[in-house]
């Protein structure tokens, strides 16, 4: 069970809300993916160590507007004000997780949060249950997303209830994103850590929008330590579906997408070997460019296919987009132009599919396209 309270706290000049607190009344077990980047902000550095020394969890603190990286000791003393504040308003000794995002580098409004938590007590606090619900939390976390992204799944034995965000800095290895996952369904430690490492690196660690790397980007997946007992195997598929769901969301809502494409790549020696490919092509500008021109400009694909110098063999693969067959072994076919753009101008998600004619292996990877929204948006990300 989690109760839930979305606040507004004006971390920025706007009029939604964008602090987010889940409180867990009974126990969790929880395991936590983080960004790579070495350039980390203070809730990651925070919630880290806490996974770290997997101390007893009882809340989550989020907020949007302010990533609080990269702006000194007072960005940190920030987060144990405001556990120590949550700790009071709980009556409880276990510290919580940490996710934050927004504009780095800006001080952090401690004292806008702290108003909104002044006079806060568990009676503010409401069941999590429903889909509205979650729709509600996951526009608390929304920086330049368009749309909320969150998915409830529910059979005859557990629940999955999931949020997240990201729309821009998103690139593989995760992203300016966040994800929160709770689940009734009970997994020690060690269980949720396999879990949720496959879940990731089949979605999360699949897409791309502008190929940058984010500070903040977290995936927190909550467990009930004494709940419902499911066959590990049948949630791992849930939940990585669910993952994946949420993940494709993100490509979509990419800042100034109109396009995602959906890149298959088959017929390759290993998948370590497609999935690098795949990912190329996926953050290729100049693939990017095209498909937002709806341009079947295949040169461009296979250009950044070879880039990756792993010594494919072009007299060897074959491409298509969506239905068509574009190039076999070394030579361009004879396709009809303006039909393969019609498809690309109908069709929101653009399958790209080349087969290196190598192997059996075979990955997949989803990436926006970019647009002149894209750069007006990054632009004018801070006035």
């Amino acid at each position: 069970m989690v109760k839930y309270f979305v606040g507004k706290a004006k971390i920025k000049n706007w009029d939604k809300e964008d602090v987010l607190i889940w409180y867990f009344p009974e126990k969790v077990n929880y395991s936590c993916v983080f960004t790579l980047n070495d350039v980390k902000a203070h809730p990651i550095i925070f919630s880290k160590e806490v996974y770290k020394n997997y101390k007893p969890v009882s809340f989550l603190f989020a907020n949007s507007g302010n990533a609080n990286c990269l702006n000194g000791k007072e960005g940190y003393k920030a987060i144990l004000n405001i556990e120590k504040k949550l700790k009071d308003i709980f009556k409880i000794k276990e510290t919580g997780l940490f996710a934050q995002t927004g504009v780095i580098g800006e001080d952090f409004p401690e004292k806008n949060v702290l108003e909104v938590l002044k006079n806060l007590s568990l009676k503010n606090f409401k069941d999590l249950k429903t889909k509205e619900d979650l729709k509600l939390c996951a526009r608390a976390i929304m920086t330049t997303d368009s749309f909320e992204k969150y998915e409830y799944y529910k059979d005859s034995e557990f629940e999955i209830y999931a949020i997240a965000k990201g729309a821009g800095m998103i690139a593989p290895n995760m992203a300016t994103m966040l994800c929160f996952v709770y689940t009734n369904a009970s997994f020690s430690k060690d269980e949720l850590d396999v879990v949720l490492s496959y879940a990731v690196e089949k979605s999360f660690n699949r897409i791309s929008v502008d190929g940058d790397m984010s500070t903040n980007d977290c995936v927190f997946l909550f467990s009930k330590e004494n709940g419902i007992k499911v066959d590990i195997s049948k949630f791992k598929k849930v939940l990585t579906n669910i993952l994946k769901s949420l993940a494709i969301k993100i490509v979509k809502d990419g800042e100034g997408a109109t396009k995602v494409m959906h890149i298959i790549v088959k017929g390759a020696k290993n998948r370590e070997r497609a999935l690098k490919i795949a990912k190329r092509i996926g953050n290729s500008l100049l693939v990017k460019t095209a498909i937002f021109g709806c341009d079947p400009n295949w040169g461009r694909i296979l250009a950044a296919a070879g880039s990756v110098k792993l010594g494919i063999n072009v007299n060897n693969c074959t491409l298509l987009i969506g239905p068509y067959l574009l190039f076999s072994k070394g030579e361009k076919t004879k396709y009809d132009e303006e039909k393969v753009r019609k498809y690309m101008e109908k069709n929101e998600i653009i399958d790209i599919v080349l087969d290196l004619g190598e192997g059996n292996s075979y990955e997949e990877f989803w990436a926006s396209d970019l647009s002149y929204d894209y750069i007006k948006i990054n632009a004018e990300y801070r006035t």
